[in-house]
């Protein structure tokens, strides 16, 4: 599925969302993404370079336009964002013309089928292509618990809010576990976590009856070849508009859970009245929820990934303690402490004893 390689030269369409939580494929890519990211599209950046709008160390430069970023070599453009809705917002199209009369191919995430667009395909030049990112599988068929009977661990990454850090989670536990000699994997579950991986299943454009078979299907596939495998959470239980939890809990059967919470979040970031539960009450929710009465088997928790991004170090680390007196848990933030307090948790006893 990928066209995406370690030496492919990559520009990111950004433009007023560097920075911001829509900007969370952008963001994604810059951190995680194997290809060369040689441009940020970003018109509203002014002088400001890509670390000091994020944080992130790159060599990627802002620049205001689509011309600019082939000029420093941008080979495909990527539309860099996470709009609500999966729309492209307006006046961006005229950047995919341009693109592709520069000769460039086109990265699409959004739910919007831009393959078989007769003015954009049109203007692909020789060599040049569109990936469609968020593509129902073909031969999908509904899911029949198969996963369930697989020996492997298989965690979950759940959150309190949709764009909350549950690919982050995920990406860095899987990098965690492979640095302590495990065999892991990411399930990729959304078009920013595919763009990166190069593989996984678009849940959010899967009809309903098929997006846990999609799910289990593609666990299946990653069981034989891995023995853990990270299913990358989407959305949220709390969330009025979120909808694909369940498909991902039958689809995969997780034998453990990370709860992902943004320190100091109280609601739905967009919906106010929509309240935040208690984390161990929300826990025990998933919990309850994965395991339907004893239906099928009860995962574990294995801690919360805080995302402490808005706070300073000691602000950060006062809400890591507070949480973990609060909870039991083991509490991390993935990015400033990586994952390997979660991932510790995964590794056989046996192995762990070794390892001493």
């Amino acid at each position: 599925m990928n066209r995406l390689g370690p030496e492919t030269n990559v520009a990111l369409l950004m433009h007023g969302f560097l920075g911001h939580s829509q900007g969370k494929h952008g963001i994604g890519m810059l951190r995680y993404s194997e290809s060369k990211i040689v441009a940020v599209i970003d018109r509203e950046a002014g002088r400001q370079t890509v670390r000091e709008k994020t944080g992130i160390e790159t060599n990627a430069r802002v620049v205001a336009d689509v011309v600019a970023a082939k000029e420093l070599g941008a080979e495909v453009l990527v539309v860099a964002i996470a709009p609500p809705g999966g729309l492209l917002p307006e006046g961006w199209r005229e950047e995919l013309l341009i693109a592709l009369d520069n000769g460039m191919s086109l990265v699409n995430p959004l739910h919007a089928t831009w393959s078989d667009d007769p003015e954009l395909r049109s203007k692909l030049k020789p060599g040049c292509w569109i990936w469609d990112v968020r593509q129902e599988p073909l031969g999908l068929q509904p899911a029949t618990g198969a996963a369930r009977l697989l020996p492997n661990r298989r965690i979950l990454t759940v959150g309190t809010d949709m764009a909350v850090g549950k690919m982050t989670a995920s990406l860095e536990l899987v990098r965690s576990l492979k640095r302590l000699g495990e065999s892991a994997a990411m399930l990729a579950t959304g078009q920013v976590g595919i763009t990166i991986t190069g593989n996984g299943v678009p849940v959010d454009a899967i009809r309903l009856d098929y997006a846990p078979g999609a799910i289990e299907r593609e666990t299946l596939r990653l069981a034989s070849e891995t023995d853990v495998i990270v299913i990358e959470g989407q959305g949220a239980l709390c969330h009025p508009a979120a909808s694909a939890n369940l498909a991902l809990i039958r689809g995969s059967m997780p034998t453990h859970l990370l709860m992902v919470h943004r320190a100091g979040q109280t609601c739905e970031r967009q919906y106010e009245w929509a309240k935040i539960p208690e984390l161990m009450d929300f826990i025990r929710l998933h919990e309850d929820l994965t395991e339907a009465c004893g239906t099928f088997d009860r995962p574990k928790t294995i801690g919360i990934a805080l995302n402490t991004s808005h706070l300073a170090e000691p602000e950060a680390r006062q809400a890591k303690e507070t949480l973990k007196a609060e909870t039991g848990l083991p509490v991390a933030d993935p990015i400033r402490d990586g994952a390997d307090i979660f991932a510790r948790t995964l590794i056989p006893s046996t192995e762990r004893i070794a390892q001493r």
